[in-house]
């Protein structure tokens, strides 16, 4: 058996009905799932992650950046965007009420929603709620800034 020079690339394109949660994991590679007409949860160790959704998105992976667009904010429990080599770029509703705990290391934290802050003001690690509060948006890097967004019109936020 010849195992020299013999890497191969394998491309899955499912689509995916209006209404049914679509999860996807991986070990070596990206996942990209964007026009999803449901909840959405992506997992990989080598790969970024894009998830374009009208529902909720939770996205994990340890060498790649995380792009979500979620069209709803009425996850249950802590809906949570993690990776360690890369950025979090998300995109949430207007209107989002949730409390944010965001942190990395290596890079800068923003946001487009009104926060109130609780605790110390820090560059890298933010505690505070938008709207009333509730649900736990929770948001972790270590070499990458991570940007929270308000939906502005169709499609991915931009890289």
């Amino acid at each position: 058996m010849q195992v020299r020079d013999n890497d191969v690339n394998v491309e899955f394109r499912v689509q995916v009905p209006a209404g049914v949660r679509f999860v996807g994991r991986t070990v070596n590679g990206g996942i990209e799932a964007s026009r999803l007409k449901a909840d959405a949860e992506a997992e990989t160790v080598n790969g970024g992650v894009e998830l374009d959704s009208t529902g909720t998105a939770r996205a994990q992976t340890v060498n790649g950046g995380i792009t979500a667009r979620l069209g709803r904010a009425d996850w249950e429990g802590t809906l949570k965007l993690e990776t360690v080599n890369g950025g979090i770029d998300v995109s949430m509703p207007e209107g989002l009420s949730a409390d944010v705990r965001a942190s990395t290391v290596n890079g800068d934290i923003s946001t487009d929603f009104p926060l109130t802050v609780k605790g110390k003001i820090a560059r890298r690690k933010l505690e505070g709620t938008i709207g009333s509060g509730g649900r736990l948006l929770e948001m972790k890097t270590v070499n990458g800034g991570i940007t929270l967004r308000g939906a502005r019109g169709g499609g991915m936020p931009p890289r």
